[in-house]
């Protein structure tokens, strides 16, 4: 399944931050818990074997920086992993699920009947939904899909996302795949290693500090910093940066406590003289996440680039390391 860029790992470095200075989270939305009197346990060793030997034999596999794709035919699971200071927080893990399925929607998929979904699984959220696609014929594919999301330790995040097309329950429906996947992991034959993403900014290749990743090229994923950036057609590139970064606040909106304050700043980009403005998230008085945006024609290659980090993450007055070799901001 091919998804737009991510935009979890922003949510979850403004969402850490916040947990870290304490801003109050008691209105967030939450799942109410599933009318079921107690969880159903966690898989038997039989059953956890027999959806191995599934996995292993019925699907092939995709691996990126931080997600792995099993291809199992009429069913598919979608494995994230993400780095975050956001630890064992059920609302964390309730605004993840809901960042996934707007994801779903924007990508043209349509989900309803979302179900809480008790799975057993120690840390878990999980939500049941059902969901419409139109390919490219038009013709309408529908199914069932399951998702869960789960705070391993104090500083890892997976997101297990499963859709189904099949008609009938096999061995590998959503959530016998889903509750292996989550406790055991993905099976070391399907276990692959991620190819070398090389990142290029206009026209250069882009060196990938060491503890961050790049997943399309176009980004650097670290530890509570997030640099992405899109290269734009030269006819309407303002306006197309202006929509980037808007888009990027729209999906950003309501996942966090309260609004950014906005203000123009002096940056360059890549050398070169940059529209910029940053964003300031604060609670009681307390800074928690910023982000600078940054638009300029870079060697003839208009360009936007957005970095977001939580404010604990410097140590120091200006912009975290990973995001200062493309952005510099001028006092």
């Amino acid at each position: 399944m091919k998804t737009a860029r991510s935009t979890l790992p922003l949510f979850l470095a403004l969402l850490s931050a916040c947990a870290t200075t304490g801003p109050t989270r008691s209105d967030a939305p939450a799942t109410p818990a599933p009318a079921a009197d107690k969880p159903p346990a966690i898989q038997s060793a039989a059953t956890a074997a027999f959806v191995e030997a599934a996995l292993v034999k019925g699907c092939t596999s995709q691996a990126d920086q931080s997600t792995t794709t099993l291809d199992c035919g009429d069913v598919s699971f979608v494995v994230s992993q993400i780095r975050t200071d956001a630890a064992d927080d059920p609302h964390m893990r309730e605004f993840a699920l809901k960042t996934t399925l707007g994801e779903l929607r924007n990508n043209g998929m349509t989900t309803a009947a979302h179900r809480p979904h008790a799975t057993g699984v120690p840390s878990a959220n999980a939500v049941d939904f059902d969901f419409s696609l139109s390919d490219e014929t038009g013709a309408v594919e529908q199914g069932h899909g399951m998702m869960l999301v789960r705070t391993l330790d104090a500083r890892q995040v997976t997101t297990i996302l499963c859709l189904s097309q099949a008609a009938t329950a096999g061995a590998l429906d959503c959530f016998r795949g889903v509750t292996y996947l989550a406790t055991a992991g993905i099976p070391a034959p399907l276990a692959k290693q991620a190819p070398v993403v090389e990142a290029r900014f206009a026209g250069r290749a882009l060196a990938i500090p060491e503890g961050c990743s790049s997943n399309s090229g176009e980004e650097l994923v670290c530890e509570r910093v997030n640099l992405v950036w899109e290269h734009l057609p030269a006819q309407g590139a303002e306006a197309a940066a202006d929509a980037f970064v808007k888009k990027m606040l729209e999906q950003l909106e309501g996942m966090v406590p309260v609004k950014p304050v906005r203000a123009p700043a002096q940056c360059k980009l890549d050398g070169a003289a940059a529209r910029c403005e940053k964003f300031t998230w604060s609670e009681k008085g307390a800074t928690f996440s910023e982000m600078v945006s940054a638009y300029a024609e870079v060697r003839g290659q208009p360009v936007v680039a957005l970095c977001t980090w939580a404010t604990a993450a410097v140590r120091r007055p200006g912009l975290p390391q990973a995001c200062s070799a493309l952005i510099s901001l001028e006092r």
